[in-house]
């Protein structure tokens, strides 16, 4: 069985989830992807030389475990920054999307 086909059966959720992340766990598709989809203006900025997957497990203002879907570490004008990648697949527009993402 394929890493991704692996990825799929151990993954909670939708086989949509399981392919977006498996796939941007790849660091050069990660960056590739934010050097495309970011303005040029941060893409200048971030160094790339440090891109590399972080921790996705937190602990929230009142003390709630939190996971994140992929969040890459890198350095911006040399202090550490990370990157969060959420694709949401959403059946039809949510209307409350925005405020889920501010939590």
């Amino acid at each position: 069985m394929s890493k991704i086909g692996e990825h799929f059966e151990k993954s909670p959720g939708s086989p949509h989830d399981a392919a977006f992340k498996a796939a941007f766990q790849k660091r050069e598709l990660a960056k590739r992807f934010f050097q495309i989809c970011f303005p040029e203006k941060i893409v200048r900025q971030i160094d790339f030389r440090y891109l590399k997957l972080a921790n996705r497990s937190y602990v929230d203002e009142k003390l709630k475990d939190k996971h994140s879907d992929i969040v890459y570490q890198t350095k911006i004008r040399g202090k550490t920054a990370f990157l969060y990648i959420l694709f949401e697949h959403q059946s039809k527009p949510d209307f409350w999307m925005i405020f889920r993402l501010l939590c």
